[in-house]
């Protein structure tokens, strides 16, 4: 026969326990406790998750970020063009920095005076990457290029002195 217990602000029918104390039905027991711990569980990593997130940062796509020794700076276009007509540099070790500005994946290759394809390059595929690379050039007129396929008018020369 079912007992109330009155002690609760809300009736509650009750159920004889072994160890000879009664709980009242829909108060909280072990599974209930249960459930709430895989809650708070699913919530601390859920904030887990968005801090390890907040703490990678993001980089604004609009606005780059150039390496601080960056000697040449190159930002790819839409259009399939370079952003300036041509660069400059200094012989010796040249820290080239390429930045994909278009929506079309790009790559950075520089050609010797005497025709030949160097083997440092930079790949830029997607919009809003920023990579650089360092070339070691002599004095002479190199030439900048893309050779990604159908972008062969991605040229632009680079001056060393």
């Amino acid at each position: 026969m079912a007992q109330t217990v009155r002690s609760c602000a809300a009736t509650s029918t009750v159920r004889p326990v072994t160890n000879g104390c009664e709980q009242a039905i829909g108060t909280p027991d072990v599974a209930d406790s249960l459930r709430s711990m895989k809650t708070r569980s699913l919530v601390i990593a859920a904030v887990a998750g968005m801090l390890s997130l907040a703490a990678c940062g993001g980089s604004d796509s609009s606005a780059p970020t150039t390496p601080i020794n960056a000697d040449v700076v190159v930002n790819a276009l839409d259009g399939l063009k370079w952003d300036q007509p041509s660069y400059s540099a200094k012989a010796g070790d040249v820290v080239i920095a390429a930045t994909n500005k278009s929506g079309l994946p790009h790559n950075v290759h520089l050609i010797t005076p005497d025709g030949t394809l160097m083997d440092t390059s930079i790949t830029i595929g997607s919009k809003g990457i920023t990579k650089s690379a360092t070339f070691k050039v002599t004095a002479g007129t190199y030439t900048l290029i893309c050779t990604v396929p159908g972008h062969s008018n991605m040229k632009a020369p680079l001056v060393v002195s």
